[in-house]
């Protein structure tokens, strides 16, 4: 973003499961006014394709006029939550059945996940003694178990005191009323050795902490820019939306940024950016904590030498102490000439550039992700055509790239439609 406008670019690639696929992640949301909606993580919101809340939306909202960007924001946020009506109970887009079937499907991955982790733990205690007979397999899968519930245990512990256990009561009861034979039959299914119905409570609970905290749960990130009727500089909001559930609507502002004389410039990345962070900081997150972890090693390994060979442990703490300071500092100096050398520059550089130049810019940081992606043995979740939009307040939004499912030159009336999306 600079004072002239605000670009975004996004690829198409949507990853679900370990399958990836096409879609669109760049939405018009008002009809009047410039101002864009991006996406990224969660292409659905509790089943919902977020491209369907927003074309539902924008008609719904038509010819309304929003004087800022967080108004707009805002008022998709409760749409989302109510569907245009009075509460969210009422919901004719995310209806309680889709509720429902969002926390099964939560249970149903977090169990899967906890008798997966407590296999391995099994594997690894067979491997680490040596036994001959069933009964001492069985004395040790017996040692797991006891384990298992106290690991549950230990999970419900870390949401006592921050979560109001009152909400979570009643979360529990609806989550229970949810359960019905055919899932108990589906969930018994994952792993015979664990009877899913011995700890069926506890997971309950679990995951009605988990609802009401938002803790542990997958979310879409929303990025709405652009500019509301009182506002003559760019500005975005960013929000990450976990759901629609028994309590409502969870949900929390990550994030929020405006050109203004203090900042009259901005790069910001979302979701995967690890390529273009390097290229932004001029060295890798993975590369800086490495660094920082061998400078934790090499200064507690000389500190423990110098104090065996001056025979003088009782400095041993305090020498631990000053270490930790150390690195603290050093962290934190390494950061900020990453930034003040690196990135700095080129976000000051953007104060000036012209819409094509922040076009281009912004189109390559996709294409360095995506090409990572395609030249590494990673999976290729960034990729496909990329979708370019320029946001500025009196041209409203121009899209410069964008994808169509069909082929424009068989739909030639579509060239001369007056377009919403």
């Amino acid at each position: 973003m600079n004072a002239k406008c605000v670009v975004l670019a996004a690829d198409s690639a949507a990853t679900v499961g370990n399958k990836i696929y096409r879609t669109d992640k760049i939405f018009k949301l008002s009809r009047k006014q410039p101002i864009a909606l991006m996406f990224y993580g969660n292409a659905n919101i509790s089943g919902i394709p977020l491209e369907l809340l927003v074309n539902e939306y924008r008609s719904r909202v038509g010819d309304r006029i929003f004087n800022t960007v967080e108004e707009c924001v805002k008022d998709f946020i409760d749409f989302i939550e109510k569907g245009g009506a009075e509460s969210f109970t009422d919901n004719p887009i995310i209806t309680e059945d889709h509720i429902t079937q969002q926390v099964l499907s939560l249970i149903y991955r977090y169990w899967n996940e906890l008798t997966n982790e407590v296999f391995r733990e099994l594997v690894g205690k067979m491997l680490g003694e040596s036994y001959e007979t069933d009964k001492n397999l069985n004395e040790v899968f017996k040692s797991v178990k006891g384990d298992f519930e106290v690991h549950l245990e230990n999970k419900l512990a870390v949401f006592k005191d921050c979560v109001d256990q009152s909400k979570v009561s009643v979360i529990a009861q609806k989550i229970e009323k949810a359960i019905d034979k055919s899932f108990l039959e589906e969930m018994s299914e994952i792993d015979s050795r664990f009877e899913f119905i011995e700890y069926e409570d506890v997971i309950v609970e679990l995951i009605a902490n988990m609802l009401v905290s938002g803790k542990g749960l997958d979310y879409t990130g929303i990025v709405v820019a652009g500019y509301g009727s009182n506002e003559y500089t760019p500005r975005f909001y960013e929000y990450a939306v976990y759901g629609l559930f028994y309590d409502g609507l969870i949900y929390s502002e990550t994030y929020k940024a405006k050109i203004d004389h203090k900042n009259p410039s901005l790069i910001e990345t979302f979701a995967q950016d690890d390529a273009v962070r390097t290229y932004l900081y001029g060295i890798d997150d993975g590369l800086i904590e490495k660094i920082i972890g061998d400078m934790k090693e090499i200064l507690y390994r000389s500190t423990e030498e110098v104090v065996g060979l001056a025979d003088a442990t009782k400095y041993s703490n305090p020498l631990r102490v000053l270490n930790d300071g150390l690195i603290e500092q050093f962290e934190k100096d390494l950061h900020n000439y990453t930034y003040s050398a690196y990135k700095l520059p080129t976000e000051s550089a953007v104060e000036f550039l012209s819409k094509d130049e922040m076009i281009l810019m912004a189109e390559s940081m996709i294409n360095i992700m995506s090409l990572k992606k395609r030249v590494s043995d990673e999976e290729e979740t960034v990729g496909g055509p990329v979708d370019v939009a320029v946001i500025s307040r009196n041209e409203g939004l121009v899209w410069i790239k964008r994808k169509h499912y069909f082929n424009m030159e068989l739909n030639p009336h579509y060239k001369g439609c007056k377009r919403d999306s």
